[in-house]
């Protein structure tokens, strides 16, 4: 079992009262309660991190941050917090993929940038050459909904038919057809770039829309995800600033998997949305950069 989504930061800069909530180590023992086998960790962004705790590290950034934590375990890959309006964008990419990472988080809202902008066209061929997954956050998040629409996604799926992309929530709750009809849609172009991450979609009132999901484009094109530890916070974290709770990830995490079983799809169905579907992407992304070399 594979777990994408999961976010980890330095001890204390979520919650001072509860200091370990979203570290490294909280996230190794989620693991071992919950009989994970391996995780996808995104690498904490600079505007998450409160001067307390981020700037007192000795590392240059959160990707190098995360890199220095987790090189000696094999049970947890990497991934870049991206921003392609950085001048030294495409050589991050290369650096971190060359450590190991397997992908790059981009949050087009937090970021201020248009997804499907020309001007990163060299930063996502970067990508699509080193075998990195794009992994878009995609769903209403206070800025200007045409210039991070899951629809633009399509255009980049299109004019990259290599880079393998997750769409990472869907869109939801007012984009969720948008984000779709571009998954559906990369089949007609190429069968093997774009997927459905259906992080935070796991509820009992999604229960109609998830099948839904699975019917249209099949369980090989979908990646479930915990947003871990996002998923103990409130739901207005970084704006509401009230204490959060102890980390809350086992209930969260066993509960998505009821909700999984009670849609009564099939085995194969259940171990592809588990981790099998990344697992794929991840060996066979491995296998074209060995190859090429």
């Amino acid at each position: 079992m594979i777990i994408n989504h999961c976010h980890v930061f330095p001890s204390g800069t979520l919650n001072q009262q509860y200091p370990e909530l979203g570290t490294i180590n909280s996230l190794l023992e989620f693991m071992e309660k919950c009989k994970i086998e391996k995780v996808v960790a995104f690498a904490p962004y600079k505007y998450w991190m409160p001067r307390d705790t981020f700037y007192k590290l000795d590392v240059e950034d959160g990707n190098e941050w995360l890199y220095e934590n987790i090189k000696h375990l094999s049970n947890i890959y990497g991934v870049i917090a991206g921003d392609p309006r950085e001048k030294n964008a495409c050589w991050v990419l290369e650096r971190f993929a060359q450590k190991g990472f397997i992908g790059v988080k981009i949050h087009p809202a937090c970021l201020k940038i248009k997804l499907d902008d020309p001007v990163y066209d060299e930063y996502y061929t970067t990508a699509e050459k080193l075998g990195l997954i794009v992994i878009f956050h995609t769903g209403v998040h206070g800025w200007l909904l045409q210039k991070y629409e899951p629809i633009l996604i399509d255009n980049i799926a299109y004019k990259h038919p290599n880079l393998k992309i997750i769409i990472e929530h869907m869109g939801i709750p007012y984009h969720l057809e948008q984000a779709l009809a571009v998954v559906h849609n990369s089949k007609f172009f190429n069968d093997t770039n774009v997927y459905a991450g259906i992080t935070g979609l796991i509820c009992e009132k999604n229960k109609d829309k998830l099948f839904k999901i699975i019917e249209i484009i099949g369980s090989d094109r979908i990646i479930y995800g915990l947003d871990f530890p996002q998923c103990s916070l409130s739901p207005d974290y970084p704006k509401d600033t009230r204490p959060f709770p102890p980390d809350k990830s086992t209930d969260v995490f066993k509960k998505h998997l009821e909700i999984l079983h009670s849609l009564k799809i099939g085995k194969e169905d259940l171990e592809n949305i588990l981790g099998n579907t990344i697992e794929r992407i991840i060996r066979n992304n491995a296998m074209v950069l060995s190859q090429e070399k």
